[in-house]
């Protein structure tokens, strides 16, 4: 599912949720229309809010991996390449 924005012959912008999984598209709910920018990105963000709780998609904090994955990188002593030697270690030249 996708929040579409469709323009209309009268100028105002259409907020829709679509769903495409059957191979054609089809509306599953519109959220509203309006010619001001404003309001059209507000109803895109609830479009957007409304797919997460239909779908149940939970979101991960990744909020503070920065200092975790620093720490894992400075622990790190020793880098061996040994993946051309275990492929072409087998290879004998006669």
């Amino acid at each position: 599912m996708f929040v579409r924005q469709k323009k209309n012959k009268s100028g105002v912008v259409s907020v829709q949720v679509i769903d495409k999984s059957s191979g054609k598209y089809k509306v599953i709910k519109t959220l509203g229309s309006s010619s001001s920018i404003s309001r059209v990105e507000m109803l895109v963000k609830e479009g957007e809010h409304w797919i997460k709780s239909q779908l149940g998609q939970a979101e991960i904090d990744l909020s503070g991996t920065q200092d975790a994955f620093d720490k894992f990188i400075s622990n790190i002593q020793q880098v061996t390449v040994a993946g051309t030697e275990l492929l072409l270690g087998k290879i004998s030249m006669r």
